[in-house]
C-alpha cells in the first residue's frame, strides 16, 4: 500500500513521519525520515520488526492487538526520546492507529517530533537577552525613556505568558503526587522557587520478575541551572529514567543507562544532574505479608541523603553520596548502594536542597539539625499529613522572605496491609 502523496505531504509539514506495519509487526513501508527519527538509521527499515525498532512498545501487545482488532482507536506514547548523531535529544510521540485495505489489517504509525520544546525554550531565553538589552537602552537613552518602556512592559508580558506555557509542559513529566501502591503510604511534593525549576521527582513500580519479592523505585533529582537550561534538562532526565527503569530492573544497570543518556548534552551545556535513587524491595506471597520487613537500597549521586523516622521514633540517617550524573569524572566514578531494613510504620523521607537550604527574612537557613528535629517531633500518621506538617514548618520558618530555591519532598510510609497488587 502506498500513502497519497498530498497526506504524505501534509505529514512533513507538520513534522510528522510514518510508518505501516503488517499482520506480523513487520514494517513494510515508511517514509524517508522514519529510519532516521527513530533509530538514527539512514537507510530503510522495511523489513525489520516494528519492536526492534520501537522497543518502547514492548508490553503493549494487548493494546496494539485491541487497535489491529478495531477495539481501540489509537495508542499513543509520550516522553520517547532518542539521541541524533550529534548529540542532541529528540522528543518524540508515538500514535498507532487500524488501518484497512480490503479484508487485510495493518496498523500505521505515526512518529511526531516534539523537539520544539527546547526551540520554545531557546527563544525564552533570547527574550531574556532582549529584555536585557532593553534595560541597557534605557540607562543610555534617556530621552527615549517612554519609547522604551513600553517596549520593555511589551516583552516582558510575553516572556512571562511563556514562562507559565513553559511550566505547564515541564509539570506535565512530573507523575502524579500519589502512586497509590498498595503496602506503601507515598506523596510526593514538587515547588519550582521560578516558574520553571530544575527540581523533579518520578517513581516506577517493576514488573514482579520474581513471585516473591516486590520492587519500586523513587528518585528525586536537582539539575544545576535555573530557568530554561535547567527545565530542559529536568524533562531530559525525567524522560531518561523511565526509559531505563522500563527496560532494566538491575540498580546500577538503570543509573548507566541514566549517565549514558544525559552526558552528551550535559557536557556541550556544562550541567549536572544530582540525584539520589531510592528502591524498595518488599515480600510478597500472595497473602498477609504484615509483619514482614522490606529493604531500602540507596544510592546517592550529590543529593540529600534520605533519612528514616522509626516506628518506635528513632531517626536514621541513610550515608549514601557521590557525585552528580551527567559528569565526566562519573564516567568511571564507581557509586555503591547502601541498603537497611524497613519495618512497618517506619517513614523514608526524601528531599532536594531547597528545604535545608531555605532561608528566612535573617537570612537563616532551615538546615539539617532543623529538619531532622522537624521530622523527629511529628506524631507518626500518614504520608499526607506529614508532608503537610514539614511543608507548613518550612514555610513558617521562612516567613515573608523570597524562595529561591525548589523544594521537593518524597514521603513513603510501609503500610500494614496485604500485599495483593502493585
Amino acid at each position: 500500500m502506498k500513502i497519497p502523496q498530498t497526506f504524505y505531504t501534509a505529514l512533513a509539514s507538520l513534522n510528522i513521519t510514518y510508518a505501516v506495519v503488517d499482520e506480523n509487526e513487520t514494517i513494510i513501508e515508511h517514509d524517508n525520515q522514519f529510519s532516521f527519527w527513530v533509530s538514527n538509521h539512514s537507510s530503510s527499515v522495511i523489513g525489520h520488526n516494528l519492536f526492534d525498532i520501537l522497543p518502547e512498545l514492548i508490553g503493549q501487545e494487548s493494546l496494539l492487538a485491541k487497535v489491529k482488532q478495531g477495539k481501540k482507536d489509537f495508542i499513543r506514547l509520550e516522553n520517547i526520546n532518542r539521541v541524533n548523531t550529534h548529540g542532541n535529544i529528540r522528543y518524540l510521540r508515538l500514535t498507532i492507529i487500524p488501518t484497512e485495505i480490503g479484508t487485510r489489517k495493518y496498523l500505521t504509525v505515526f512518529v511526531s517530533d516534539m523537539s520544539g520544546l527546547a526551540e520554545h525554550l531557546q527563544k525564552l531565553t533570547q527574550n531574556r537577552n532582549e529584555l536585557d538589552m532593553a534595560k541597557h537602552h534605557l540607562a543610555r537613552e534617556k530621552k527615549h525613556l517612554e519609547i522604551a518602556n513600553n517596549e520593555l512592559q511589551r516583552l516582558n508580558n510575553r516572556f512571562q505568558a511563556e514562562l507559565i506555557t513553559a511550566r505547564k509542559i515541564q509539570q506535565n513529566f512530573l507523575p502524579p503526587p500519589y502512586p497509590n501502591w498498595s503496602g506503601l503510604d507515598v506523596v510526593c511534593y514538587n515547588k519550582s522557587a521560578n516558574q520553571v525549576g530544575g527540581d523533579f521527582y518520578t517513581y516506577h513500580a517493576f514488573p514482579k520478575t520474581d513471585e516473591m519479592l516486590r520492587q519500586f523505585a523513587m528518585i528525586i533529582g536537582d539539575v544545576s541551572g535555573k530557568g530554561m537550561s535547567a527545565a530542559l534538562l529536568m524533562s531530559a532526565s525525567i524522560a531518561s529514567l523511565q526509559s531505563a527503569m522500563s527496560h532494566e530492573t538491575d540498580i546500577y544497570r538503570i543509573l548507566y543507562l541514566f549517565n549514558h543518556y544525559i552526558t552528551p548534552y550535559t557536557e556541550s551545556t556544562k550541567q549536572n544532574c544530582a540525584m539520589c535513587y531510592v528502591e524498595i524491595v518488599q515480600p510478597y506471597s500472595g497473602t498477609n505479608d504484615v509483619g514482614k520487613t522490606s529493604t531500602i537500597r540507596v544510592i546517592n549521586a550529590g543529593g540529600i541523603m534520605p533519612i528514616v523516622r522509626r516506628a518506635d521514633n528513632s531517626i536514621e540517617w541513610i550515608e549514601a553520596c557521590g557525585l552528580p550524573f551527567g559528569m565526566e569524572l562519573t564516567k568511571e566514578w564507581q557509586y555503591h548502594e547502601i541498603q537497611t531494613e524497613l519495618s512497618v510504620g517506619d517513614i523514608v523521607i526524601l528531599s532536594s536542597d531547597g528545604v535545608v537550604e531555605a532561608k528566612n527574612t535573617s537570612e537563616e537557613i532551615f538546615g539539617f539539625e532543623r529538619f531532622e528535629n522537624t521530622i523527629a517531633n511529628f506524631p507518626q500518621t500518614t504520608s499526607e499529613s506529614f508532608l503537610q506538617y514539614l511543608k507548613n514548618e518550612v514555610d513558617t520558618f521562612v516567613g515573608d522572605a523570597e524562595i529561591h530555591d525548589d523544594i521537593t519532598i518524597m514521603i513513603l510510609q510501609i503500610s500494614p496491609c496485604t500485599f495483593k497488587d502493585v
